[in-house]
């Protein structure tokens, strides 16, 4: 009896809802109200945890109003409104924007246990392809342990190889036999930019050169992943991660991209290991698969792989996209980029590439570089980060499990900090003897 009733019930509602939806306007009517209820909830209901910030649409925030250019910049704009410390609802995630000197220092050192968890993200996930990921690796033992390795094999390795500078001298030199075949044409070198940084910096961390055809194909498999990433269709997945098992294409493209990519590193650092000796460390990873052999957590190539891998993508994607942003801010500042070739003239002159040496002789050079960095803030975020336990920052409570995005645009363009922040001025990175001083000189310790 109870089966049959609960059966009636049921298909009483299913012919309610169908007429429902006959009617056309009373189907308006019941939709208009649910999304009123939704929206009053996000409006008025929905928990701002005392952080001000816009409200934005239901389920998608300001997401709308994003410059798909330069989205960093709109974000700007609402610490203007709302202070350095601001809640900005982006999708269905609530993002705590932190912005200003002191309160970034405070997430990065005074309180970096508090906010040392990463951002689990669907996409990312698929990007590691069951490989161990440095970048959104959670704070404990494992992370800790291996950023302590690789720092370690970095300071060890990053300069004085003599292969590795013979082969960049190489790489250089066949870059720049291409520009001057051009015979001053017009000509866009960003993606040879990315083989050419790719290649020195897998030779430093190899201590070998990749083939141009290989590195090539490793950045266009980079490059098609970062346009998957950010389309519509991928990003949703952070919403309804369970479409990722119902046919979206995107993420197959994203999860097929991945394994091509691999597919071309892998081999090669597989090989760096098959003829692993730990009495002639030559490489980075020599050095930190030595590190993770005397390590008392049980590391595999996965791990090793993985943190390879993101020296290799931090390190041409940073430096190629500061060099590429560099060349039209010489072209209107002519009288830096005479200062610069003086330097070189001096120097070095123009019979021979520069090596390592010469950076001690170069400082205006050096300063050139460093205001780049600043002045273009490739990533103008940094990675978002997770609040391990309950918190504060600039006096507002900030909860455990907040997504917290440091604004680090805004700190490298902060008046208060470099007085003039929107002029290109390398100057600004030297003392009154023109020796080269770091950007930390700049900042206040707190």
């Amino acid at each position: 009896m109870a089966t049959s009733v609960n059966f009636i019930t049921y298909s009483n509602v299913t012919n309610k809802l169908t007429e429902l939806a006959k009617d056309t306007l009373t189907w308006k009517i019941v939709t208009g109200g649910g999304l009123l209820l939704v929206g009053g909830y996000y409006i008025f209901l929905k928990d701002r945890n005392s952080l001000p910030g816009p409200r934005g649409f239901p389920f998608l925030g300001i997401t709308p109003w994003l410059d798909k250019e330069t989205p960093h910049l709109n974000l700007i704009d609402y610490t203007k409104e709302y202070g350095d410390v601001c809640k900005i609802p982006i999708m269905l995630n609530d993002i705590i924007f932190v912005s200003g000197e002191k309160n970034i220092y405070d997430m990065y050192i005074n309180k970096q246990d508090d906010f040392s968890n990463r951002l689990h993200s669907v996409r990312f996930k698929a990007l590691k392809n069951g490989f161990q990921d440095l970048t959104f690796m959670n704070d404990h033992q494992l992370f800790r342990d291996s950023k302590k390795m690789t720092l370690r094999s970095l300071k060890t390795y990053s300069e004085g190889m003599k292969k590795v500078e013979d082969i960049s001298s190489e790489i250089i030199g066949e870059f720049l036999e291409y520009i001057q075949s051009t015979q001053s044409k017009p000509v866009d070198i960003s993606n040879r930019l990315k083989v050419l940084f790719g290649s020195i910096i897998t030779s430093m961390t190899l201590n070998r050169r990749i083939e141009n055809s290989v590195m090539e194909k490793f950045v266009a498999a980079y490059d098609e992943i970062l346009i998957i990433l950010q389309s519509p269709s991928t990003a949703i997945l952070e919403v309804f991660p369970w479409l990722r098992s119902c046919g979206n294409k995107s993420y197959k493209k994203l999860v097929n991209c991945a394994k091509r990519r691999d597919n071309l590193i892998e081999p090669i650092v597989r090989e760096a290991i098959d003829n692993f000796d730990p009495h002639d460390i030559k490489t980075t990873t020599d050095q930190l698969w030595h590190y993770m052999n005397q390590s008392n957590i049980d590391y595999d190539f996965k791990d090793l792989y993985g943190i390879s891998y993101n020296l290799i993508v931090a390190g041409f994607i940073t430096t190629s996209s500061t060099l590429y942003g560099l060349f039209p801010i010489l072209m209107s500042h002519r009288h830096i980029e005479q200062k610069i070739l003086q330097e070189i003239e001096h120097n070095i002159g123009f019979n021979r590439l520069p090596s390592l040496d010469d950076k001690a002789n170069m400082p205006y050079t050096e300063a050139t570089i460093l205001e780049a960095h600043r002045y273009l803030s490739v990533v103008p975020f940094s990675l978002p980060h997770i609040a391990v336990r309950d918190s504060t920052i600039g006096g507002y409570n900030i909860k455990k499990g907040s997504q917290i995005w440091p604004n680090i645009w805004g700190l490298h363009h902060d008046e208060t900090i470099w007085g003039d922040p929107e002029n290109f001025r390398p100057e600004r990175f030297l003392d009154d003897n023109g020796r080269v001083l770091t950007a930390e000189h700049r900042f206040r310790k707190w």
